[in-house]
């Protein structure tokens, strides 16, 4: 069974319709919401230095999603938590929960991550599998992605 995380601030949104999804196609889903106070903390940091809970969830992912809500679009961004998934082997997607109104990519997903998609999407399910790579604003409009190959594990 593959695994997957699904990364949210605790407060800004809910993911548990896209954690059935990704249930319902197999996965194992593991919820890790993170109090706001925690992810500043960590949000930069060496991977190496998150707590050893967060890392070993990580490590064990197929799948690394991140919530993209406002406090992984700020330009604080979330590169110790991306480092540590793509250490990992790990795919990472951001999900644009419903009703966002963000305009561009958060730079830690376009230099780390494999696709943007909204939840609502018709393609969420063939980004999730990674056949299909998919870079979409919270409209669901082209988002201009990174120009580098991005890490697929699946």
């Amino acid at each position: 069974m593959k695994r997957a995380c699904i990364f949210t601030i605790e407060g800004e949104g809910n993911p548990i319709n896209l954690s059935k999804k990704l249930e319902s196609r197999g996965y194992s889903v593991e919820l890790i919401e993170l109090e706001s106070e925690l992810f500043e903390e960590y949000r930069n940091c060496d991977p190496n230095e998150l707590p050893a809970a967060i890392r070993s969830k990580i490590a064990a992912a197929d799948l690394v999603i991140f919530y993209l809500t406002e406090a992984f679009c700020s330009e604080g961004g979330f590169e110790g938590f991306a480092q540590c998934a793509a250490g990992a082997g790990a795919d990472i997607v951001g999900v644009w929960p419903p009703g966002s109104s963000t305009r561009e990519l958060p730079k830690t997903l376009s230099d780390f991550g494999a696709s943007s998609i909204s939840e609502d999407s018709d393609d969420l399910d063939t980004t999730i599998s990674g056949s299909k790579d998919q870079w979409e604003l919270p409209d669901q409009s082209p988002a201009e992605a990174a120009e580098k190959e991005h890490q697929k594990k699946c």
